[in-house]
C-alpha cells in the first residue's frame, strides 16, 4: 500500500509496480467527508508505462432525506459514480485507434515467420484481422519490433495472435513479446 501510495509521485516506483505487480495503471483517489450526509471523491488514472494522467475527475455522493446509513453509504454512491468514469476512461485509452502496439517479435518467432521483415508483414496482414499495417521500429540479432496498427486493444491482438498459433510471452496495454 505505501508503495503504491508513494508511486503518485515517483515514476521510477511507478514503472518498478508495473513489473513487480503487472499493472497498467494506476488510480489514486482522495476522499473528502465534506458532511455527515455527503462525501466528494477525487481520483485520478495513471498509465504507469508513461505517467500520462488519463482521467481527473471528482465524483460526489449524498443521501436523499430519507434514506439512513451515514455517510458510507454516501461513499459507496460516489466509489460508483467515480468508478464508472475510471474505467470508461481506462477502455477508452487502451482502445484508442491512434495508439499503436509494439510488438517484440523473438529471433526463433521471426524465423519462424521467414526471417524476412516481407515475409513477416505479409504473414501478420493476411492472418489477423483488424491488422491495418506494421511500421518497423527496429531490427537486431534477427529479432524486430514493430509499431501495430490494429482495430483493438493489445489483449484482443494478443488473443488474435494465440488463436494462429503464436505463443504471447509478455503484454501489457502498449506491447506484447511473441
Amino acid at each position: 500500500k505505501k508503495r503504491i501510495a508513494a508511486a503518485d509521485n515517483d515514476p521510477t516506483l511507478r514503472k518498478s509496480l508495473a513489473n513487480d505487480l503487472h499493472i497498467d495503471y494506476l488510480v489514486i483517489s482522495n476522499i473528502k467527508f465534506t458532511s455527515a450526509r455527503s462525501v466528494s471523491l477525487s481520483s485520478r488514472l495513471i498509465a504507469v508505462n508513461t505517467g500520462e494522467i488519463i482521467y481527473a475527475g471528482t465524483a460526489g455522493g449524498q443521501l436523499g432525506m430519507f434514506t439512513g446509513g451515514g455517510n458510507s453509504l454516501a461513499l459507496k454512491n460516489a466509489a460508483q459514480r467515480a468508478g464508472f468514469e475510471i474505467s470508461n476512461s481506462a477502455l477508452k485509452n487502451a482502445a484508442a485507434v491512434e495508439r499503436h502496439i509494439t510488438l517484440l517479435i523473438t529471433a526463433p518467432t521471426f524465423q519462424m515467420l521467414g526471417g524476412t521483415l516481407t515475409a513477416a508483414s505479409e504473414r501478420f496482414k493476411t492472418i489477423i484481422d483488424g491488422l491495418n499495417d506494421l511500421y518497423v521500429r527496429r531490427m537486431s540479432h534477427g529479432s524486430l519490433e514493430v509499431d501495430v496498427d490494429f482495430d483493438g486493444t493489445a489483449a484482443d491482438f494478443a488473443l488474435e495472435l494465440e488463436r494462429e498459433g503464436f505463443k504471447v510471452l509478455e503484454i501489457s496495454s502498449d506491447y506484447i513479446k511473441i
